[in-house]
């Protein structure tokens, strides 16, 4: 009987460190019906919350960070987007930058819906010198697409990006996944 109470005991001291762990609103894991759901869209998908997918399967909401990020234009036409996470939990994902060059984009034409190919595009722990921390955009991976632009703003919907990783220093092996919205400030160079 004492073996019963002590271990009823124990249990009963867990469950507030149980529920605490399971109370994180950034962190959930998708099932293989979900993963399966992950596909590119080819056209502006619903409005949501930008994700990013670990290769287990762990979503985090939000990921990057409104003040690290912005869509930068140039005079000659080019832009480049980046956007950078300064978010430690629920996973170290700080420092974890995301990029897409476009060649020969006019921003003055661009309009709800447009969809936007880039020339470029990487998912990276910038402060790492493991070059296996530095993943490219997968061929044919995905797509970018206005959802909403004015004059300081955009927010582009992206196409379920994914990236493959080696296995660096930072970042565990496997595919990476982005879906979701991202809202930029435009910046002109």
């Amino acid at each position: 009987m004492k073996k019963y109470l002590s271990i009823l005991c124990m249990l009963l001291l867990s469950i507030p460190t149980l529920v605490s762990c399971s109370n994180d609103d950034d962190l959930n894991f998708a099932s293989d019906e979900e993963m399966s759901l992950m596909e590119v869209q080819g056209k502006l998908g619903k409005e949501e919350a930008c994700k990013l997918v670990f290769p287990d399967k762990a979503i985090i909401k939000n990921p990057f960070d409104s003040k690290w990020s912005s869509f930068y234009v140039e005079e000659g036409q080019n832009a480049v987007f980046a956007a950078t996470s300064m978010v430690k939990k629920p996973r170290d994902i700080e420092h974890l930058s995301l990029s897409a060059a476009f060649k020969n984009l006019d921003i003055s034409t661009l309009k709800a819906g447009d969809k936007l190919i880039p020339s470029s595009g990487s998912l990276s722990k910038w402060i790492s010198s493991n070059s296996n921390d530095n993943m490219r955009l997968k061929d044919n991976s995905g797509a970018i697409y206005v959802r909403r632009i004015d004059g300081s703003s955009i927010t582009l919907y992206l196409d379920h990006l994914k990236f493959d990783c080696a296995g660096g220093y930072y970042l565990t092996q496997g595919e990476y996944l982005i879906y979701g919205d991202l809202k930029l400030s435009i910046e002109k160079k």
